[in-house]
């Protein structure tokens, strides 16, 4: 649905779930405005350390990088997150954290910021440039809080981090433990508990329990943790991944009609596991992949994306 407010809104089905996104028209001065919106509290603004996501030089990678030597990992999603974000809540968390960082701000200028970035009484719009940067700001006392309760309950290593709305907890593993069950309940109390304060819930269908040392791996936001042998780890983006990509790498070469926007895609989707995997994924390449490219005479995975 597009309208005259320099936005357009699509659904998306993803997973069973349809998804509200808006983007924005082209030439959109709602989009300036948003744009001078984010600059101006950017400079304002400290982000909890806690939170990973929609921060500049940091990434899914830090994120799984952050848990990579504990063992036991406690993973929660928030449901609806940006669509129940509570507006009078949030204008009053940014009313404070701008003062408190030293700078003027009112409440009515609060309010307008709120209602700019909005589309109605509730929550951030998927897609408004403002929404990412707001969402911090609206969880960041919630983060520091939830810390201090996890720090009380005893557990070694304890560690927590937030990606917007999905939330990694992990921790080592205790001597003759072997069902942390308890423990997982204990702390899903804590976490809903806290969630209620600011307007949110967990989607308990996602709630998951890993004990890396009996899995062998463990993913988090979309990064595999493996715990090799004598408790060696590596982070990875999957094996399943990166076939899947050196499939579509290959077979676009025989596009003739080619998609430069696919192209593009892909060349992102190689650039992101070159950034999680150092080494490359050379090792991916089947009998059948390098039969197609010595025919095409292409003699390294490099040399493939380079020729897209």
């Amino acid at each position: 649905m597009v309208n005259n407010s320099g936005f357009a809104i699509f659904k998306l089905k993803k997973n069973k779930k349809i998804r509200k996104i808006v983007a924005y028209t082209s030439n959109s001065e709602l989009k300036n405005i948003h744009k001078l919106i984010n600059d101006h509290l950017k400079e304002r603004v400290i982000y909890s350390k806690f939170t990973k996501g929609y921060r500049e030089g940091i990434s899914i990678f830090d994120n799984a990088k952050a848990h990579m030597y504990n063992d036991i990992f406690i993973q929660f999603d928030i449901k609806n997150f940006f669509p129940s974000i509570n507006h009078r809540k949030l204008i009053n968390f940014l009313y404070k954290e701008v003062k408190y960082n030293g700078y003027n701000i009112s409440k009515s200028q609060s309010y307008e910021i709120i209602k700019k970035a909005s589309q109605g009484l509730q929550g951030l719009p998927l897609g408004f440039v403002t929404s990412p940067l707001l969402s911090n700001i609206y969880l960041k006392k919630f983060d520091t809080t939830l810390y201090c309760r996890l720090k009380r309950q005893g557990l070694d290593n304890v560690i927590y981090t937030r990606y917007a709305d999905d939330i990694t907890i992990s921790f080592r593993c205790i001597s003759d433990e072997n069902d942390y069950s308890d423990i997982k309940i204990r702390i899903e109390k804590i976490v809903s508990a806290l969630l209620k304060r600011y307007s949110l819930k967990l989607n308990n269908k996602k709630t998951k329990l890993t004990n890396l040392l009996q899995s062998g791996n463990v993913k988090v936001t979309g990064v595999y943790i493996v715990n090799k042998q004598e408790n060696y780890r590596r982070l990875t983006v999957g094996r399943k991944f990166k076939k899947e990509l050196l499939w579509d790498a290959i077979q676009t070469l025989d596009n003739i009609e080619r998609d430069e926007s696919l192209v593009k895609q892909i060349k992102g989707r190689y650039s992101f596991v070159l950034s999680i995997e150092k080494e490359g994924i050379e090792n991916m390449l089947s009998p059948c992949m390098r039969r197609i490219l010595n025919e095409k005479n292409i003699s390294s995975i490099n040399e493939l994306f380079s020729v897209l």
